[in-house]
């Protein structure tokens, strides 16, 4: 942990170049949230291949974000989570997902600038990363609409290692970043995001190859209105050694570690909206080169959007091979408590061609989907959504006995925010 503490205290020292310091705040602690309660049903997920029948379930949570405030300005912000697990009967206190937290931080303005440091919630952007939960040191120094934002994280901590070789030379997985952004006129704004991974972790020491996941990640976003039209847009790379490094398929020990594909990884995509009054037509067009994985906070109901959407078939687009996708969708508001979505979702899929040629390999996906949510009153909705997929394997395995049912989904769900 020292190199992060070393590299965090040069930060800090950056950020205090001048003598400004915060006003004064009122101090005390404030408590905000949300809950939902689910209602799940899966069918052919696997595309009819097995025999497994339709599935419904139920879950819930809560969630409290608590936020102290000191006299000074300096804060504490955590969120707790209850009960995030399925109704199953009973909440089991043993469960890891019955009281959790998924953040925790402290935040420091020094002038201009703010340090965090602690459990923070990284929000980068929605196709690169987003919501998740890093170690992490930030400084943030600011000017008007810019922001330039140094980072350091701990992806893995050499001192609490599993691998005696990583405690003794203090083998860490860092990653360095910087993300500069602004908004240049009240119609443009765009952030460029560099980060470095550095994974000093010793790959053969414990008998099997471990991933050696060093190299650079980049991405330039960037969004606007022209004439009446809302244009977004982001152009994402990352380097091949982060992406595919693996052992041999066979899985013996540290032989002849490989590289899946030797090329880096490519992603973007272009979105275009055009509100007509109560009703918006959008585009999405994007792609996602040599494994390059999209966050799974960006898709739709059935394809990408995981990390949101409980009938997701694919949480990430782009995970294995090269995808192109073309989705048009539409949103209509019928009044200000009734809206209305529908999305047509085409992917073409190209995977790796080194797999068996009797292996399950998706050429083309298209999702037909739409969701309804009606505001029951201010901070309570409700919302429903269903969606279907229909694949189309690879022509080679014509013939083989593989099954292209197309799956379906749907959920229900009450939420409240406070």
């Amino acid at each position: 942990m020292n190199k992060m503490f070393a590299v965090g205290a040069a930060l800090l020292v950056s950020g205090m170049f001048t003598p400004d310091v915060s006003t004064a705040t009122e101090p005390g602690v404030t408590i905000t949230g949300d809950g939902r309660a689910r209602v799940i049903y899966k069918d052919k997920y696997d595309f009819g291949n097995s025999d497994k029948d339709a599935a419904s379930y139920a879950d819930s949570r809560a969630r409290f974000v608590v936020t102290g405030t000191a006299a000074g300005g300096a804060y504490a912000k955590g969120r707790l989570r209850l009960g995030d697990t399925k109704m199953d009967g009973a909440a089991d206190p043993a469960n890891d997902n019955n009281i959790w937290v998924d953040y925790a931080y402290i935040g420091v303005p020094i002038g201009p600038t703010v340090v965090e440091a602690g459990k923070i919630k990284s929000n980068i952007t929605k196709f690169l990363q987003w919501d998740q939960s890093v170690a992490r040191v930030s400084v943030d120094w600011g000017i008007d609409k810019y922001h330039l934002i140094g980072l350091v994280d701990t992806l893995s901590e050499g001192q609490v290692s599993d691998v005696e070789i990583d405690q003794i030379e203090d083998n860490d997985w860092m990653m360095y970043g910087l993300v500069a952004k602004g908004e240049f006129s009240e119609n443009c704004f765009a952030q460029l995001n560099v980060a470095y991974f550095d994974d000093q972790r010793d790959e053969f020491a414990t008998g099997k190859y471990v991933e050696d996941r060093s190299g650079v990640v980049t991405s330039v976003y960037m969004r606007g209105l022209l004439m009446d039209f809302n244009l977004e847009t982001e152009l994402a790379f990352k380097e091949a050694g982060f992406i595919n490094s693996s052992m041999e398929a066979d899985g013996d020990s540290a032989a002849d570690p490989v590289n899946t594909d030797p090329d880096d990884g490519w992603g973007w995509y272009g979105q275009v909206e055009y509100p007509m009054g109560n009703f918006t037509p959008a585009l999405n067009i994007g792609l996602s080169t040599n494994n390059f994985a999209v966050d799974n906070d960006f898709g739709w109901i059935m394809t990408g959007n995981g990390n949101n959407e409980p009938i997701a078939v694919f949480d990430q687009l782009g995970a294995e091979g090269d995808w192109f996708w073309i989705a048009p969708s539409v949103t209509y508001d019928v009044s200000e408590q009734l809206r209305l979505v529908g999305n047509f979702v085409w992917v073409n899929i190209d995977g790796n061609d080194n797999v068996a040629v009797d292996d399950k390999r998706l050429a083309k996906l298209m999702e037909i989907s739409g969701s309804l949510t009606y505001v029951i009153s201010k901070g309570a909705d409700f919302t429903w959504k269903a969606g279907y997929l229909l694949p189309d394997f690879d022509g080679r395995l014509d013939g083989a006995g593989v099954e292209d049912d197309g799956a379906f989904g749907t959920y229900a769900r009450l939420e409240i925010k406070f």
